[in-house]
């Protein structure tokens, strides 16, 4: 879930400048159907959906002031931007964007992390970090922002994923962490649309005992990565946990991949169990993303460890998080004997996109974009980059049939700057 350096620099500025085809010929260089566009100064790109008119959202942290801000960019459906807003979260310290969704109206709704200044017994300063829900209209124009905490004052509370319902309530997906411990919480929370109260559940899953043996612990350190709201009317989290003993046996270890349901509104004064899953490996798993298809089930991204200690492209279809087993899942590399992290998915019609980063050897880590049929089976998988660390967090289907994908992009020196690119339907720069 964390975070950060130029893509593709002179190199792929030039593979972009003197390629084409001849469906491009006489178009601006800024409206052909592929083509790089970096926005920001000292930013890093966080989340990407596509607009009502076909146009493109964008959402990252600035560095660029005395603190970090949130940095929304509209463009149309060539990239080229409309607009842009710095957004303060209020409390004129450091912010850090976290996910972005459409609002029934047509606005945005953003969520993220916000810094406090407080002071504990002694008057010893610290720092306190709340997540944070800002709500824009449709041209980026903040209606609402507030800060959002625990009901512990040693904890903070992280923003990551946001979702919105269908009556317009935001569902917000975060990791609470104790200070001093560094004991995880997932933790969510449903929000009115309204007059933005607490409408939901409170949920802050730390452990959960095995029932046969009161001795073992089978749920501990959990976080969530993203929510979404679902066509039955309930809510889906998704995110990673750590277990040592699960009640269908077995001892297991490392952080595992947690999908977590809700059905009911009307628990927000207790802690929240919701229906729960666990799956993943005996190492560092995550989920980081979650979509529903068609037919109703959860396809979810992230990574998973293999054998031999490095991450892989991990995606799954699920009915419901309890499900014993998956439909189907899918491991895959973008580059081999590397770590490669899926942060961002997108359903097709006849497939999944999927938007990650791989480390290269000579390269550094640079974006990467998989597509793979309905089942998972993995059909292309394409790697844009140079020398620098580039990350992509999200990627959509473009109105021209196309694909953007999204993301932070740094060169040697560490200047970093929010990055789009476009491709055709094979993921091909032109």
């Amino acid at each position: 879930m964390n975070k950060w350096r130029n893509i593709l620099g002179f190199c792929l500025a030039g593979i972009i400048a003197i390629s084409g085809c001849k469906k491009d010929e006489g178009l601006p260089e800024d409206q052909k159907d592929s083509y790089l566009k970096k926005f920001g100064a000292a930013a890093t790109g966080a989340d990407m959906i596509r607009a009502s008119d076909g146009g493109l959202i964008m959402l990252g942290t600035t560095n660029a002031g005395t603190s970090s801000d949130l940095f929304l960019v509209k463009t149309d459906e060539y990239g080229n931007q409309q607009w842009a807003r710095n957004i303060d979260g209020g409390q004129g310290n450091d912010d850090i964007a976290g996910g972005l969704a459409l609002t029934p109206s047509g606005g945005i709704a953003i969520i993220g992390t916000t810094q406090f200044s407080d002071t504990i017994s002694g008057g010893i300063p610290v720092s306190i970090f709340k997540s944070l829900l800002v709500v824009c209209d449709a041209n980026g124009n903040v209606q609402y922002s507030g800060a959002y905490g625990t009901n512990s004052r040693f904890q903070d509370l992280y923003g990551n994923g946001i979702a919105v319902d269908a009556d317009g309530n935001y569902i917000m997906a975060c990791e609470a962490r104790r200070r001093g411990t560094n004991e995880r919480l997932g933790f969510g929370r449903v929000l009115s649309g309204i007059d933005y109260s607490q409408i939901g559940f409170s949920y802050a899953f730390l452990t959960k005992e095995d029932p046969t043996d009161t001795n073992k612990t089978i749920i501990t350190n959990a976080g969530f990565s993203n929510a979404i709201a679902t066509s039955q009317g309930t809510y889906l989290m998704v995110g990673n946990t750590e277990f040592s003993n699960l009640t269908t046996g077995g001892a297991q270890g490392g952080v595992n991949v947690m999908m977590v349901e809700y059905t009911s509104l009307n628990n927000i004064d207790t802690i929240s169990e919701g229906t729960y899953g666990v799956k993943g490996s005996s190492d560092d798993d995550e989920a980081l993303d979650v979509t529903q298809n068609a037919s109703g089930n959860f396809v979810t991204v992230g990574f998973l460890t293999n054998p031999e200690g490095n991450k892989d492209f991990y995606i799954t279809e699920n009915q419901s998080p309890v499900s014993d087993d998956p439909l189907w899942e899918s491991f895959f590399e973008c580059d081999g004997n590397t770590d490669d992290i899926a942060y961002g998915i997108y359903a097709l019609s006849d497939g999944y996109l999927i938007a990650g980063s791989t480390e290269t050897t000579g390269h550094g880590v640079q974006f990467c974009m998989a597509k793979t049929n309905l089942n998972g089976e993995l059909l292309w998988v394409k790697e844009y980059g140079y020398v620098g660390f580039d990350e992509a967090k999200a990627v959509v289907e473009t109105s021209d049939g196309g694909y953007a994908v999204f993301g932070t992009s740094s060169d040697e020196r560490g200047n970093t700057n929010m990055c789009l690119i476009k491709t055709d339907t094979k993921g091909e720069l032109k």
